[in-house]
């Protein structure tokens, strides 16, 4: 538990742009510097991975206050950039990019798990479940056809210094990238919702 918190508090140190509150892509060892492209898979896993650690992490922990005010920090980044369909943009902060649907519902799932558990205060739990209902209207509307196939999941991608790049990375239909976390996402709101 000890050295996945500090990986994820390490990502935080290295990779947040913080005047956006979103994540950079990479950070290239090379040339000792993060590409301040916020990618939305890339962002997805992040928030993704720090509600699976919270869900087992003690409370009691040295490091759970710091990762909660991470996870928090990152929502509200998140939040900002939510497009009016309920979806997030291929890249996050470039309206003009596509809609992406793996990393909307990573977020659904972690927005969902952070409603669950508590780790919002009171007077941001509204905004953050609306906004993670939001989203799966938007999926359901837009990504998911009558017979379940989905769209806009991005393509696997390496990594580039250029926007350029990663608005040309095309989506797939029905990509394994995609389906067990739109699955996982609806599981997740339903039970936020069920417990609320």
């Amino acid at each position: 538990m000890d050295a996945f918190a500090e990986q994820l508090l390490l990502y935080r140190e290295s990779m947040l742009i913080r005047e956006s509150q979103l994540m950079s892509h990479i950070y290239c060892l090379r040339s000792g510097k993060a590409n301040r492209i916020s990618w939305s898979r890339g962002n997805g896993w992040v928030i993704f991975s720090l509600s699976e650690l919270l869900e087992r992490l003690p409370e009691n922990h040295p490091r759970h206050r710091e990762l909660t005010s991470f996870f928090g920090e990152l929502t509200e980044g998140y939040l900002k950039v939510q497009d009016p369909t309920g979806l997030w943009h291929q890249v996050l902060d470039d309206p003009a990019s596509y809609l992406e649907s793996s990393a909307t519902a990573m977020m659904i799932c972690a927005f969902s798990r952070g409603i669950r558990n508590g780790w919002y205060p009171e007077e941001k739990q509204e905004r953050v479940r609306k906004a993670a209902e939001h989203a799966w209207r938007g999926l359901t509307e837009v990504a998911i056809d009558r017979r379940g196939n989905l769209y806009g999941v991005c393509q696997g991608s390496g990594f580039s210094f250029s926007r350029t790049y990663y608005r040309a990375l095309g989506w797939n239909f029905n990509d394994t990238h995609g389906i067990g976390i739109v699955l996982l996402a609806g599981t997740e709101l339903r039970r936020m919702m069920q417990e609320e």
